[in-house]
């Protein structure tokens, strides 16, 4: 598969045994996995690592509701160029996956790297990587097409293009061009009952009307009571 950067770093703390590089993404940006760029020493090594993504102001979905929890997943860097009983190893695994997570607000991204007692390792670079998303479609030669996007009152559509879709090693490649609003855009209506459309009128409404029993029973005359002969 091939991978696209979401967001490439540097910059790297040291803190007690362990170096840490963070990363700020935007909400709903899909991050597959952190790849690793170590420079050539040491030739030899295996740390693991943690990354930890928390959302940032997290809103929570009610009054009684909790804010959601962090995600954590983990991982091994290994490095290995050495020979054993006349045997040439070299083996390389610089890639952790990332936790599927998909926040309504943007994310903090850690990443900690644990180097125990051993000196930490040279970092050139830390990326946060997405799988490449391909849209396939029979396009008519010399024809300008525009993808619009962002309507969430859509679901997927359903074509035989995808049951039939076979990929070709001479298919053309479209680039898009730079991102700009819709000048045609128009709000959908809002289809939702007027209950949900103004919830604060309910508790005013609500108020109103046990303000309105509690003085109709407060004027209301008492019955008198009946007295023995």
């Amino acid at each position: 598969p091939a991978y696209l950067t979401v967001a490439e770093s540097a910059q790297v703390t040291e803190k007690d045994h362990s170096s840490l590089v963070e990363f700020r993404i935007p909400a709903h940006v899909p991050v597959e996995r952190a790849a690793f760029v170590p420079g050539p020493t040491p030739a030899l090594f295996s740390r693991d690592v943690t990354i930890r993504v928390a959302p940032i102001n997290p809103a929570p979905a009610s009054d009684q509701a909790a804010p959601p929890a962090p995600v954590a997943t983990s991982g091994n860097l290994l490095r290995v160029h050495s020979e054993q009983d006349g045997h040439r190893i070299d083996e390389e695994r610089l890639g952790i996956d990332a936790p599927e997570v998909d926040f309504e607000t943007p994310t903090q991204w850690t990443i900690t790297v644990d180097n125990g007692d051993d000196a930490p390792l040279n970092l050139a670079a830390v990326k946060l990587e997405m799988l490449e998303r391909r849209l396939c479609f029979e396009a008519a030669a010399s024809t300008q097409y525009t993808l619009y996007y962002g309507d969430q009152a859509l679901v997927s559509p359903r074509y035989d293009f995808a049951t039939l879709f076979a990929p070709q090693a001479t298919a053309a490649a479209a680039t898009l061009g730079p991102e700009q609003p819709n000048p045609a855009y128009q709000a959908r209506p809002d289809d939702r009952p007027f209950t949900e459309k103004h919830p604060a009128l309910m508790w005013v409404a609500l108020i109103a009307v046990i303000a309105l029993l509690g003085g109709v029973a407060l004027r209301s005359p008492r019955a008198p009571s009946s007295q023995n002969s």
